[in-house]
């Protein structure tokens, strides 16, 4: 068995474009971000999060320092009281 972790992109090809649909929207609870020529891009989990901290000086300082940014989200544990 395949054990895949953190998949940032999967791009796959279906008979029923509007099912597959459904099945991501309804079942995966993903958001469609947009459609175009016959294909339907979903939003990554954690964007607004991601847009947010984008905004702050620090993440503008190091934008303009990185050549190829990733970001990755990491759960924290919750502060006690």
């Amino acid at each position: 068995m395949i054990h895949l972790q953190d998949i940032r992109y999967c791009r796959v090809g279906v008979s029923d474009l509007d099912e597959a649909t459904r099945f991501a929207t309804q079942l995966l609870g993903l958001d469609i971000a947009r459609k175009e020529r016959g294909a339907v891009y979903f939003k990554p989990e954690g964007a607004e999060l991601v847009n947010a901290a984008r905004r702050t000086p620090e993440a503008q300082a190091f934008l303009e320092f990185a050549q190829y940014p990733v970001w990755r989200m990491l759960p924290v544990a919750e502060p006690e009281g």
